[in-house]
């Protein structure tokens, strides 16, 4: 696998996890601090990620990003019905 490939999944993986992290505060951890600084955090990574992927003439993967990010909101919503145990079984 080259490093463009790898590149393009770190994106689509972060993306993955903000839609996880973002599900999680809107239900019932919305005052939860470290989700909030965990999101904060992602999202600089995330956005290093696409300006790494501009600088090589990458294109970011949008349409994979927005799929990644919507299914983690749906892996995050699971999360709230039957826990994290649950998320482990379900990933």
């Amino acid at each position: 696998m080259n490093s463009n490939n790898i590149l393009k999944l770190v994106y689509i993986s972060k993306r993955m996890t903000i839609g996880v992290y973002e599900a999680i505060s809107t239900l019932e951890y919305e005052k939860d601090r470290e989700i909030l600084d965990f999101l904060r955090e992602e999202g600089k990574h995330t956005m290093m990620t696409v300006k790494i992927l501009d600088e090589l003439g990458i294109e970011a993967p949008k349409k994979g990003g927005d799929i990644a990010e919507r299914f983690g909101e749906t892996i995050g919503k699971f999360s709230s019905v039957f826990g994290w145990r649950g998320i482990c079984i379900f990933m």
